[in-house]
C-alpha cells in the first residue's frame, strides 16, 4: 500500500485546527477580525502609521512568550472590549490615548515565507477574556532578529488603525 502523501498546508500551524482551551468559542476563522489596542505615546508614528515597537520581535521569538496577545473582534462582547481597554491603560502609566488597530485572520495567515506560512493565529481564552488569541511565528525557531523583523514589517501592513 502506498505511503498517503500529505499536503505541505496540512502540516502548517497544528495549533489552529483545535481549540486551545476549554473556555475557546472555538477555532479562529479566516473571516474573523484581530484587533490589538495601542497608545500614541510610542506605539503610533508621526505619520499616524503603527510603529514596529507596537508587535514586539521578544513575544515572537522568545519561548517565555506565547505570541503577540490580540482580540477576536467577531466574538468579543463590549463588556470584554471595554475591560480590555481598562486593563490596558491602567497597566501602562501616563497613557493619553488608545487606538484600535485591526487586521482580517485571511490577510495574516497569507503571509508567506517562500512556500510556508510565517503566522499562525490561535485562540488562547481564560477566565476573563474568552476573545483573546494570540499571533505566533510559524516553527521558525532558526530564524534570526532580522529576518523575524522583516516577517514583522508585513504583519504590521496588515493591521489598520480603526
Amino acid at each position: 500500500m502506498a505511503a498517503e502523501i500529505l499536503d505541505a498546508r496540512e502540516l502548517e500551524c497544528p495549533d489552529e485546527k483545535f481549540i486551545q482551551s476549554e473556555l475557546s468559542p472555538g477555532t479562529i476563522q479566516n473571516q474573523e477580525k484581530l484587533g490589538r489596542f495601542l497608545y500614541l505615546e510610542d506605539r503610533i508614528n508621526e505619520r499616524g502609521g503603527i510603529a514596529p515597537a507596537a508587535f514586539q520581535i521578544d513575544d515572537l521569538i522568545k519561548s517565555d512568550r506565547k505570541g503577540i496577545s490580540v482580540i477576536r473582534l467577531d466574538i468579543v462582547d463590549s463588556d470584554e472590549l471595554f475591560e480590555v481597554r481598562a486593563e490596558f491603560s491602567d497597566r501602562i502609566e501616563g497613557v493619553q490615548e488608545l487606538k484600535l488597530c485591526v487586521a482580517a485572520i485571511k490577510e495574516i495567515r497569507n503571509i508567506r515565507i517562500g512556500s510556508r506560512r510565517a503566522f499562525c493565529v490561535v485562540d488562547d481564552a481564560y477566565p476573563k477574556r474568552k476573545a483573546h488569541a494570540l499571533i505566533r511565528l510559524e516553527n521558525m525557531t532558526s530564524l534570526d532578529r532580522r529576518t523575524v523583523r522583516r516577517f514583522r514589517e508585513c504583519l504590521i501592513k496588515k493591521f489598520v488603525i480603526a
